[in-house]
């Protein structure tokens, strides 16, 4: 966390699908000195959502916008984070999402990801979490033709940033977030997951899935429910990208 504040202070910092602005404002609560932050978003609904979570902090601002083509000049961002962003994207877009951030960061610029992480040391709570990833991008693909890149390893993780240009400077595996109760996975979770699985129209798949979903709830009675795996990793632009843009 003192890495991640010294090096926003006085920065222009990105938050890449802000969503309903939780992490802009934990981005304003670490980063103290920071002297700007745009949140973009591809769903304006979650934006409005944002705007009264951040209270018009006068430090932000909410741009709508696609990750894979952000509406910003060649090196104007001192800072960019990718909160659980990766993950969600579908896998056409990772690449030019990773490109658009290495062309508007400045050439001493950092890259600060943050994402769920399959690790072979997860508890079974925490591997809970990675099952219900799944499924929810499977009903997603299903639902709305949406292939999600989906939760990796940190090699995995780490590869593919490095194909971009982008160099590991401080890199940590941790539980982030909350364990929640079985009553709680009730009411959070699985209310808007059967919501999306009603929409699946193919019977034979919606049954597997709906079976997937039954032997989840089960072990999250037993087990309970994260927290999650998360890869946190600070990564610079390496020398011979800078001369890119």
């Amino acid at each position: 966390m003192e890495l991640v504040e010294k090096l926003c202070i006085g920065a222009v910092v990105l938050d890449v699908g802000c969503g309903c602005g939780a992490s802009t404002r934990r981005i304003l609560e670490i980063c103290e000195g920071v002297s700007y932050v745009v949140g973009i978003d591809i769903d304006a609904d979650r934006l409005a959502i944002a705007r009264n979570v951040l209270c018009d902090d006068p430090r932000t601002d909410l741009v709508c916008a696609t990750a894979s083509k952000l509406p910003f000049r060649n090196r104007c961002v001192n800072v960019a984070f990718m909160i659980n962003v990766l993950h969600e994207l579908d896998q056409r877009l990772v690449d030019d999402a990773l490109r658009e951030v290495g062309r508007i960061l400045v050439s001493t610029g950092h890259l600060i990801v943050v994402d769920r992480v399959r690790s072979s040391d997860a508890s079974e709570s925490e591997r809970l979490i990675i099952i219900a990833e799944d499924l929810r991008h499977r009903i997603l693909e299903l639902v709305k033709g949406l292939r999600a890149w989906g939760v990796r390893r940190a090699d995995e993780y780490l590869e593919k940033l490095r194909e971009h240009g982008f160099e590991p400077i401080h890199l940590e595996v941790r539980a982030t977030g909350q364990r929640l109760s079985y009553e709680e996975f009730l009411r959070r979770w699985v209310r808007k997951t059967l919501e999306l699985l009603n929409e699946v129209r193919d019977p034979c798949e919606k049954a597997k899935l709906l079976a997937t979903l039954e032997d989840l709830i089960e072990k999250v009675r037993l087990y309970g429910y994260g927290p999650k795996k998360s890869l946190v990793v600070i990564l610079q632009i390496r020398s011979e990208q800078r001369r890119r843009f």
